[in-house]
């Protein structure tokens, strides 16, 4: 026997005392020749008993030893290139060093981005080339330690097959050489793309389509073969289709295994006697046999096949899961010699028939009916286990799918019946033989006793065989006439059908014709626009009554997808609400078409502030894609991820994120993390975490989001831009607003390069920049952009309400921030009117505008405008939305705001509790609008003496504030002050001072001498010390204070306040003279400033005619003390309070 008979009956003998009985036998004492059959059989047990079916076997640098690579069954697609298959050995993977590094430069023009793809041989980056042209490219580079001869060879191997080829369906070698270090490297096309399966499933392209990618792949892999290279490695993962002019182009990548068939690739010896290479569920019979060395083109072939049937129905020839569970011998037997069913047998069998059907746009009968015959026959035949029966190349393969495309008889035939037995004979030869000899016998047995009875019986056979002779031909006559017939039938049906398409094809070329003909001025009457040629075609199509249903319903939708892209998604909306009913009207209401147009209506619903409608559409779409394809479907997934979307837009955060993270979690084993759709999901719920206040998770997810852009569409790809967008706004809300500018910055400049300076999308981070600079401390950065934008939008070629209205109102937000109430109020009642006018009186961007409006007259202290204003954009509010509504909770806390400055403290706690009651239910804890109504409805209970109610609210902000933000943040040190003043105020004065003291100490050091912020700390703790009667003290405190207000805000009645406290002090102090003109001055700097101040700090005035009173008791003055009591009787309203400043 021979070394592989021994080797293959030994491997079918897992039982190892059998195994050694058969071996002690077979080998007859030859030491040398068992050792090889061992060391054969040993190494797949050494790596592992079973593999995954996309588990690459690559051929060690041992001869004795079979290498298992279950690299990259597990991991995600790389869109560059696929990762280099691990090498597994005894020794450990080497350590990646200093030169791998992200940010090497690699012969001084290839700087290492990212490692997009690792193996045992080598690494490959994502690599920015800067000379002599700038790109970005795809380095593969050899590992450190894994410089064995073998693996430099297959390396160099690798590359010479690259450089040999030049096709466009080839990933295209552009470079190559040695490291600094001595490593070996080549520079590679990108190839940004998905595999081929799963891009056909994710487009839901139909047969034909696949076939003509299919086609395109074979031309590439023909080509490798006629430079005289064969693969050997072609599976799905090595045949990405990226998309070049919006058209699917499929690229076969990883030459790593590669063999030349008259060539010599490399100089350096590769072993490949004694190994399995490839992977095994797509590998050919003779390459699953590790002994064969004549292995041809016509493996490709076969490997070809098995893509082709998994192109077909979605699953493999031989059982993915029996592959799974089988020892690696076991796998290689069953690719040796199990005969994998016809494509359409297979798929009338499989529990996932609807799902398979419904990603190639059509149902399971028809897809069964559409294999069966001639697509059979073409898979089968390059499933061959006899390489001599399939096509004898990759050409011929590609030659008969184009005969199937273009209705010409295809060359391959279901194999004979003789066929068939001859194979079943040589695979059961034992049985075989042995059945044969008991025929013989009994043949023998029977032959004397028969001779006599054939004589007698001859004359009745030969009338008989002239019987069966006439009927015979009878039967072929009657035949040949229903074939005939049947013939004719098909004939006339072919005519009809072909008329039929002639009739739609001139019907559809018509309406094309008249729909965009060249605009005639004596026609038209005007230069015609995109917009209206766009909508003469709509309405051409609405009147065309000549066009097939299904033929309108696509053009309908190709409308809609176009107005959409326009920017115009009410008009989308409507003409895909029209081909929504075409399709289920023709092909029912779960056919996947249908579905796929659901979408996108509720997209273009959602967009054009038709929410409810939205909301209802994509529940709909979602319970019909959860029925038809099941839950965990990819398209099942993306629509729960478009309905959490709507979900918010409604104001149902408690719906939205439960769906958005479960539609995230289901993505994330279902797609590669490249898919687009993912990364949206990904940035959905970092949006929906930033609705909620949870700022860190967002920002983790939208780094996340960044990143996975940024790496599979470049760095200046629209949404690549958007998502850098979306970081810097979290990055702004989580505190770092530094970074968040330069980000939003950075996006406009690119973005504006894509699209132009007046598009919605350009208008749109813009806008986003102007809030952020404004919202976040930097309001003169957000002038000139909201100006900017302004103008853009009012010169913007099509006209945009919505666009020119955010601008409005986001300059007029940047003069309120700014101090230019005059401007922002101009600029605001325009907004309004135009909204109103435009829009209607109900219309959010109305609501929106009235709600600014009124913000800016409370600043701009217009209290009675103010009011009257909010109350009427609060009511409104409700009227259209629910009481959690963003905008109700908005405008309601400015109302409450508006009532407690105007001294209204009682009607704007029943605000505030209500608004308080409706944020717990929706918002985090620690969120900052929760945080902020408690710190104003402590402010209100503090003006109305409820100061315990105060003192608990204040607590709870001020700890909140100091965890999320820290000590020294503005909104900190301000809900700080609050805090100890409403410990003044509830007479806790050790509390208070301690309070203001901490504060003082936290950030003095990072604060200048005279920032009025400073100031304010200084003051407080000035009055707590002086209620708390320690005098010195307390005139220090206030001295500095004074001294920067003085300085910083010397018309500003908080400068004057500080005076008359100070004169509390002298008085206290004993120092009269000291106190006259500083209580006389504070007071009257209080009065002439009186409708400046709060009116929750209206008391300030009495209190400081209290204490001139007091100064007048002190020094015995009765005509003064009774000119300060008619004053202080002008306060009719204001109780005088206890004081604890006196004179002993």
């Amino acid at each position: 026997m021979t070394e592989r008979q021994i080797f293959l009956s030994a491997s079918e003998r897992p039982d190892p005392e059998a195994r050694a009985a058969y071996l002690d036998e077979a080998c007859a004492g030859d030491t040398e020749l068992r050792a090889r059959v061992e060391a054969l059989l040993r190494a797949p047990d050494e790596s592992g008993s079973a593999i995954d079916t996309d588990g690459t076997l690559l051929p060690p640098s041992n001869p004795s030893a079979t290498v298992v690579s279950p690299a990259g069954a597990h991991s995600r697609h790389v869109p560059a290139v696929s990762a280099e298959d691990t090498l597994i050995s005894a020794a450990p993977a080497p350590v990646p060093q200093m030169s791998e590094r992200i940010g090497t430069v690699v012969a001084d023009r290839y700087a290492l981005v990212e490692v997009i793809g690792t193996g045992g041989m080598g690494t490959v980056y994502l690599a920015d080339q800067t000379d002599p042209v700038k790109r970005q490219v795809a380095l593969k580079l050899i590992k450190v330690g894994a410089d064995s001869k073998d693996v430099l060879a297959r390396f160099d191997a690798e590359r010479q097959a690259l450089a040999l080829m030049d096709h466009p369906n080839i990933a295209r070698v552009y470079d190559g050489g040695t490291t600094s270090a001595g490593q070996p490297f080549f520079v590679m096309e990108l190839v940004r793309g998905v595999p081929v399966t799963a891009y056909c499933d994710r487009h839901r392209l139909p047969v034909g389509a696949r076939l003509e990618l299919f086609v395109s792949v074979c031309r590439a892999v023909q080509h490798a073969h006629q430079k005289g290279i064969i693969h050997r490695d072609l599976k799905p993962g090595n045949i990405l289709v990226t998309e070049v002019d919006g058209r699917p182009t499929p690229k076969v990548i990883d030459f790593g295994v590669a063999k030349a068939t008259e060539l010599k690739l490399t100089d350096q010896s590769i072993r490949d006697f004694g190994a399995v290479v490839g992977t095994p569920a797509y590998m050919s019979p003779e390459q699953a046999d590790p002994l064969a060395v004549d292995v041809d083109t016509r493996t490709d072939v076969y490997a070809l096949g098995v893509v082709l049937y998994e192109l077909l129905i979605g699953l493999l020839p031989i059982d993915a899961q029996q592959l799974k569970r089988a020892t690696i011998l076991e796998a290689l037997r069953m690719v040796r010699e199990v005969e994998p069913p016809r494509p359409s047998t297979k798929l009338s069998t499989a529990d996932a028939r609807p799902l398979i059907a419904a990603n190639r746009s059509t149902g399971p009968a028809e897809l069964v009916q559409a294999l069966r015959g001639e697509l059979d026959w073409v898979v089968m035949r390059a499933l061959e286990k006899d390489r001599d029966r399939r096509y004898d190349s990759v050409g011929g393969l590609a030659r008969d799918v184009e005969r199937y495309l273009a209705d010409e008889p295809v060359e391959a035939r279901p194999p004979t019946r003789w066929y068939k037995a001859r194979k079943f004979a040589r695979r059961n030869r034992g049985p075989v033989a042995a059945g044969a000899l008991v025929f013989l016998a009994l043949v023998c047995g029977i032959v004397g006793t028969s001779w006599g009875l054939r004589r007698a019986l001859g004359a009745e056979g030969l009338a008989r065989e002239r019987l069966a002779q006439a009927e015979q031909s009878r039967e072929e006559a009657e035949r040949s006439q229903k074939e005939t017939e049947r013939a004719l039938a098909d004939s006339k049906h072919a005519q009809a059908k072909a008329e039929t398409a002639q009739k739609q094809a001139t019907a559809t070329s018509d309406y094309l014709v008249n729909a965009f003909r060249k605009p005639d001025p004596a026609e038209d009457g005007r230069q015609l626009k995109v917009v209206d040629l766009l909508e003469r075609a709509a309405s051409q199509l609405d009147r065309d009554k000549d066009m097939a249903a299904l033929a309108r319903a696509r053009l309908r939708d190709a409308l809609g997808q176009t107005f959409f892209g326009l920017g115009l998604p009410d008009r989308a909306a409507a003409i895909q609400e029209k081909a929504l009913a075409d399709y289920q009207k023709e092909l029912g209401p779960n056919a996947p078409a249908a579905l796929d147009v659901m979408h996108r209506l509720a997209f273009a619903l959602g967009q054009s502030d038709r929410i409810d409608e939205a909301v209802r559409v994509s529940e709909d779409l979602l319970a019909r894609r959860r029925s038809v394809l099941g839950p965990e479907h990819p398209d099942t997934l993306m629509t729960m991820t478009q309905l959490a979307g709507r979900y918010w837009s409604a104001n149902r955060l408690g719906d939205a994120i439960p769906l958005a993270e479960q539609a995230l979690a289901g993505m994330r084993k279902a797609w590669a993390p490249d898919h687009v759709e993912f990364i949206n999901s990904v940035t959905n719920l970092a949006m929906l975490y930033q609705a909620v206040g949870r700022t860190g998770d967002a920002v983790t997810l939208h780094e996340e989001a960044v990143t996975l852009m940024r790496t599979n569409k470049g760095f200046d790809h629209p949404d690549t831009l958007l998502a850098v967008n979306f970081l810097g706004r979290a990055y702004a809300e989580s505190g770092n607003t530094a970074k968040a500018i330069d980000l939003q910055r950075e996006t406009l400049i690119r973005i504006e390069d894509k699209f132009g300076p007046t598009h919605h999308r350009t208008l749109d981070v813009m806008s986003k920049l102007a809030q952020t600079c404004y919202q976040f401390g930097r309001a003169p950065d957000a002038l000139p952009v909201s100006e900017e934008a302004l103008k853009r939008a009012k010169r913007a070629k099509e006209p945009n309400t919505g666009a020119v209205l955010t601008a409005m109102q986001d300059l007029a937000m940047t003069y309120s921030y700014l101090n230019r109430p005059a401007d922002a109020l101009t600029l605001l009642r325009e907004v309004v009117d135009l909204a109103t006018t435009k829009l209607g009186p109900m219309h959010k961007t109305t609501l929106t505008a009235t709600h600014d409006l009124g913000v800016a007259l409370r600043v701009a202290g217009k209290l009675d405008e103010a009011i009257p204003v909010l109350e009427r954009a609060l009511a409104a509010r409700k009227k259209v939305g629910p009481e959690d509504d963003t905008g109700v909770q908005r405008t309601t806390a400015q109302l409450a705001s508006a009532y407690d400055t105007a001294g209204r403290a009682v009607d704007a706690i029943p605000l505030l509790e209500q608004l308080l009651v409706v944020q717990k239910a929706k918002l985090d804890p620690d969120h900052r609008d929760l945080l902020v109504t408690m710190a104003n409805l402590a402010l209100a209970y503090g003006s109305v003496g409820r100061t315990g109610d105060a003192v608990r609210l204040h607590e709870q902000v001020a700890t909140a504030f100091q965890k999320r933000f820290g000590a020294v943040a503005p909104d900190t040190q301000t809900v700080t002050q609050y805090l100890g003043a409403a410990y003044l105020k509830d007479n806790q004065l050790d509390r208070a001072a301690a309070t203001y003291r901490d504060l003082l100490a936290a950030t003095r050091p990072l604060l200048k001498p005279d920032d009025p912020n400073l100031a304010r700390t200084l003051a407080g703790l000035g009055e707590a010390l002086l209620v708390a009667r320690k005098f010195p003290e307390a005139e220090t405190v206030l001295r500095e204070c004074l001294t920067i207000r003085e300085k910083k805000l010397p018309d500003d009645w908080r400068t004057f306040q500080t005076k008359s406290l100070l004169g509390a002090v002298a008085v206290g102090r004993k120092q009269f003279d000291k106190a006259a003109p500083l209580l006389a001055g504070g007071y009257e700097g209080l009065r002439a400033r009186a409708d400046k101040i709060p009116g929750s700090q209206k008391a300030l005035l009495p209190d400081a005619v209290d204490r001139l009173i007091e100064l007048c008791t002190a020094t015995n003055q009765p005509a003064e003390l009774a000119r300060w009591r008619t004053e202080r009787a002008k306060y009719p309203s204001v109780a005088p309070p206890p004081r604890a400043v006196r004179c002993d």
